[in-house]
């Protein structure tokens, strides 16, 4: 196994990155390009100098691809003049900027009209909070246009909007509507007079239909619609429509993109003229572009080697010998049909590698498209085996493919922070039988590394590329938690409306409670649950826990099973024993405790209780009962199991000659009193 290097902490370098563009208007899309930390999640921010422009906005973030980054971002409402784009690598904390020039832009709408049009204008970028004068070109020079509001004023961001009517004098030209601050921010826009034709759409394919709407033209005269082949127009190849102007010269009609003979090149651009039979005849033009949606399809986009493709076309050059290749390699030779369309297949060469491939299709007069098709093992399955860890764990995957492959495999945590990767050759994967290959246990148990103390909380990714490319063979999810606390079960435990069984003794002593909740029942040590002990009566042991009052029955609970607690036997009053545990003090009766003697030594008697062992002298026997004395007070206990055992008669005949050695020293003492007093 090869351990990838991916750097957990470096120095905050600014990593450089660009926008490609000085000067840019409100609106404009730019690309931001940098270089990144491997995996890192990226941010780019728009920060104005000025203070009224705002605080710092974010415009977009995305990952890294290696250690390049690219996003599109779109300006915002801005004054004119300087400001900033500011890039954070989340990677690694660093932080750098590029300057960007805000420019003014003007924008009217509609973009064609009649004298006596209302024209809406929006300004953007100009100077902050200053003042703007319209004007328009009469056909000799720029006049002044009467707006609505009669000044307008920009806003703290450059902006501005305002009306205006056309004016009778107005004539087509460029630049013919121009906006100007005080400090000297201009912009300008064209505003067709006249005449005109709107289509909609203005880009469409072969056959499809599009509307075109005329104004200005010779009241209830009859408008062709013209096709051109050439921009500017120069000759017609058809007549698509003719409909009469109304009295107000306006009209709609619809009509259908001809089906051409040959293909074209994407983009290309036709002029429709509609002109009518006036004997000045007036006219209007405007450009429909074909479009170009899909050159080609590839069915399906991923496979293994020497699997089945489809390829189909259109827009290609009718009837032509065509051409497909696989990267380089010529995989098939198709005809297309009249209308420049095809459908073939061709087989995945059996030496493809993992990874992307191109798949390209050109025809006689090099009219080309091309598509990525990507080479992948038939199955592949690589997970962690578990969805959730806490932080200290060991990372464990289990694996499956039909091919073996090299792979590397990279995690990454919430942030998108690559924290460590690592590469599985070839060699290491395990051939399991027929298109059946697995990635031994010992291999994945990435025991080098486990997650770390400090290892940030949350959805992690796991993703697993083909090795040394960016081709994703498979990705899962897992999460990091913290360690509960003994408080954080109790806590679930309380959540869950949990409330205990039963209670058992294991062989080892310890006493367990089957606690009930609502998903279900769960064990777990008394000793957890904050037990108290409350009193042991003739038929149970009564404890209260967080959970609530149990009651144990004796026959189902082994009193020996308390010791786990910490048991002592503190005092013994008449038939009352005072037992002290860890989880509090009880009073019950002796006979509880079933007291047997176990052994005797001489006077010396050892006590059997089911809380532990006492030792004290017996002072009488009667039948199999003995009266003993401890140092925790006097009890009696049963003697039948050690009477067969033990010769009583030598100590009874022993406690017989002391008392009458006792009793002839007191007659001995008498008598010498007696001696002396006489």
């Amino acid at each position: 196994m090869v351990l990838m290097a991916f750097p957990l902490a470096s120095a905050v370098t600014a990593p450089a990155f660009s926008t490609g563009v000085a000067d840019v208007t409100v609106g404009q899309k730019v690309t931001v390009t940098a270089t990144s930390t491997p995996g890192a999640q990226v941010e780019v921010y728009w920060e104005a100098q000025k203070a009224w422009d705002g605080a710092q906005g974010l415009l977009g973030a995305a990952y890294s691809t290696g250690t390049s980054f690219s996003l599109m971002i779109t300006i915002p409402a801005a004054a004119a003049g300087a400001h900033d784009v500011i890039l954070k690598d989340l990677g690694d904390g660093s932080v750098s900027s590029a300057a960007i020039t805000v420019a003014p832009k003007l924008a009217i709408s509609p973009m064609v009209g009649l004298a006596g049009d209302v024209i809406t204008v929006t300004g953007t970028g100009f100077n902050d909070l200053e003042a703007i004068t319209m004007t328009y070109w009469n056909g000799a020079a720029f006049a002044a246009l009467t707006t609505s509001p009669l000044v307008p004023q920009t806003s703290a961001l450059g902006s501005f909007t305002c009306t205006f009517v056309v004016p009778t004098a107005a004539v087509t030209a460029a630049d013919n509507i121009v906006a100007l601050d005080v400090t000297g921010g201009t912009a300008a826009a064209q505003l067709t007079v006249g005449p005109y034709i709107v289509l909609t759409p203005t880009k469409g394919l072969k056959s499809s239909t599009v509307q075109v709407a005329g104004r200005g033209f010779t009241p209830n005269k009859l408008v062709d619609i013209r096709w051109y082949l050439d921009t500017p127009p120069t000759t017609y190849v058809t007549v698509l429509a003719a409909t009469p102007a109304d009295a107000a010269g306006a009209f709609t009609v619809s009509i259908t993109v001809p089906l051409l003979p040959d293909a074209v090149a994407p983009g290309t651009a036709y002029t429709i003229r509609a002109i009518d039979n006036n004997v000045a005849p007036v006219s209007a033009d405007a450009i429909f572009t074909l479009i170009q949606t899909n050159a080609i399809t590839v069915t399906p986009p991923t496979g293994k080697v020497s699997s089945t493709v489809t390829v189909a076309g259109t827009w290609f050059s009718g009837n032509s010998l065509t051409s497909i290749t696989f990267d380089s390699t010529e995989v098939a030779v198709v005809t297309t049909s009249g209308t420049g369309s095809f459908s073939t297949t061709f087989t995945v060469p059996a030496d493809a590698t993992l990874g992307a491939h191109t798949v390209t299709v050109t025809d006689a007069k090099a009219i080309t498209a091309s598509k990525t098709y990507t080479v992948v093992v038939d199955q592949f399955m690589v997970e962690t085996r578990a969805t959730e860890y806490m932080r200290m764990d060991f990372i464990s995957l289990k694996s499956q493919a039909t091919v073996a492959t090299a792979v590397d495999l990279v995690f990454a945590d919430p942030s998108g922070l690559v924290w460590y990767g690592e590469t599985v050759t070839v060699g290491e994967w395990q051939n399991m039988g027929p298109a059946l290959f697995q990635i031994p246990y010992d291999v994945l148990s990435l025991t080098w590394w486990p997650i770390t103390s400090d290892a940030p909380l949350g959805t992690w990714n796991f993703t697993c590329y083909a090795s040394g490319t960016t081709t994703k063979l498979d990705t899962n999810l897992f999460t990091v938690i913290a360690k509960p606390t003994q408080q954080d079960v109790l806590d679930k435990l309380v959540t869950l409306k949990a409330d205990i069984q039963s209670i058992t003794t294991t062989s080892e002593g310890k006493i367990i409670a089957a606690v009930n909740t609502k998903t279900g029942t769960i064990m777990t040590d008394l000793a957890a649950l904050n037990p108290q002990l409350q009193g042991i009566t003739d038929t149970a042991v009564i404890i209260a826990t967080m959970l609530g009052e149990v009651q144990v029955d004796l026959a189902n609970l082994d009193m020996s099973a308390l010791t786990s607690l910490g048991t002592q036997i503190t005092a013994i009053k008449g038939d009352v024993a005072t037992i002290k545990t860890n989880i509090g003090t009880v009073d019950t009766k002796v006979s509880n405790l079933d007291p047997v003697v176990g052994a005797i030594a001489g006077q010396n008697a050892e006590v059997l209780t089911k809380l532990g062992t006492l030792e004290g002298k017996i002072t009488s026997i009667d039948g199999n009962t003995a009266t003993i004395k401890t140092n925790v007070g006097t009890l009696q206990a049963d003697v039948t199991d050690v009477k067969g055992k033990t010769d009583m008669t030598p100590i009874w005949i022993a406690v017989v000659l002391s008392l009458v050695a006792a009793i002839a020293a007191i007659f001995a003492v008498i008598t010498i009193r007696q001696k002396i007093a006489g």
